[in-house]
């Protein structure tokens, strides 16, 4: 599944701070990156501590599909012989 991954995916964090430093949260953040937690009062910006860096897909490359082949499964199985 890793491997799967790794071949159609590159992630990335979405935060480039270390868990538990102080960060700043500026003027214009884009709430579908940052989720607030906590008592925000007032507008940005807001300082907190980092509790998760999050995740993004930088890259997503999914491979051309046989038209013959069932789009449920994500990766076949391997037998050697």
């Amino acid at each position: 599944c890793r491997k799967a991954l790794r071949e159609c995916f590159d992630i990335q964090p979405v935060h480039e701070g270390t868990e538990d430093d102080r960060v700043t949260v500026p003027v214009g953040y884009d709430p579908r990156h940052v989720r607030i937690s906590g008592r925000a009062v007032g507008e940005p910006p807001f300082e907190g501590v980092l509790k998760h860096r999050g995740w993004r897909a930088a890259k997503v490359d999914f491979p051309q599909r046989h038209g013959d082949l069932d789009p449920n499964v994500i990766q076949p199985a391997e037998i050697e012989i």
